[in-house]
C-alpha cells in the first residue's frame, strides 16, 4: 500500500471514528507515520483529503464488495439487498470491548460538516445517490422475480432503508451498542 493509499485508509478511520472537527493532519500524519509535507504532495487541504477519503470508501466498499452480490445469478432481488445492508453492518459489528464505536463516515460527515461545506456535501449526495440507483434497480429485480411483495415506489422503498440503516448507525453511537444495527437487520426483510 503507498503512502496515499495508507492516508487514505487511516482517514477512514479517523473520520468514522472521531469528528472531522477534532482531526487534524498532523495527526493524521503521525498515525501512518509520514511527515505532514507528505499529505500536502496528496492534497490540497484537509477537505480535499476529506473528499478522497469518501471516494476511497464507496470505491473499497460498494465497488469491490457489493459488485460481487449484485452481479449474482444466484441471488433474489431481495436478498441482494439483504446482503448488501448484512455486509455493511459486519463492518461495522465490534468485538467485545473494542473502542472506539465506529459511525459510518457519510453520516458522521454529513451530519457534521455538510451544511458548511458544499464541496463534501455534494459528493456524499453523488455516492448516496448513486448507492440509491443501484438498490433501487435490485428492487425493481426483486418486484421482477417476485422476492419483494411491498408496493411503495422502489426509489421511496430503498430510501426508506437506507435511512433506516442510517438511523440504526447513529443509534449505535449514541447507546454505544450494535443492538440497533442487530435490530436493522432482523427488521429489513419486512421493510422490503
Amino acid at each position: 500500500m503507498n503512502n496515499r493509499d495508507r492516508l487514505l485508509e487511516i482517514g477512514l478511520e479517523l473520520f468514522s471514528s472521531r469528528p472531522y472537527s477534532g482531526t487534524g493532519v498532523r495527526e493524521i500524519t503521525q498515525a501512518v507515520g509520514v511527515p505532514t509535507g507528505s499529505f500536502h504532495y496528496y492534497f490540497k487541504n484537509k477537505e480535499d483529503f476529506a473528499l478522497s477519503v469518501l471516494t476511497y470508501f464507496f470505491q473499497k466498499t460498494f465497488t469491490k464488495k457489493f459488485e460481487e452480490i449484485i452481479n449474482s445469478d444466484n441471488l433474489s432481488g431481495k436478498e441482494k439487498i439483504i446482503r448488501i445492508f448484512r455486509t455493511l453492518v459486519r463492518h461495522y459489528l465490534r468485538t467485545p470491548g473494542q473502542e472506539p464505536v465506529y459511525g459510518c463516515i457519510m453520516g458522521n460527515l454529513g451530519q457534521e460538516i455538510s451544511a458548511h461545506t458544499p464541496a463534501i456535501a455534494a459528493k456524499l449526495r453523488e455516492h448516496i445517490e448513486g448507492l440509491l440507483k443501484a438498490l433501487t434497480r435490485l428492487a425493481e429485480q426483486g418486484k421482477d422475480d417476485g422476492s419483494i411483495m411491498n408496493t411503495c415506489k422502489s426509489r421511496q422503498m430503498v430510501g426508506f432503508v437506507f435511512d433506516a440503516y442510517e438511523g440504526a448507525m447513529m443509534r449505535r453511537k449514541i447507546y454505544n451498542s450494535d443492538q440497533p444495527l442487530n435490530d436493522f437487520l432482523q427488521s429489513l426483510p419486512a421493510m422490503l
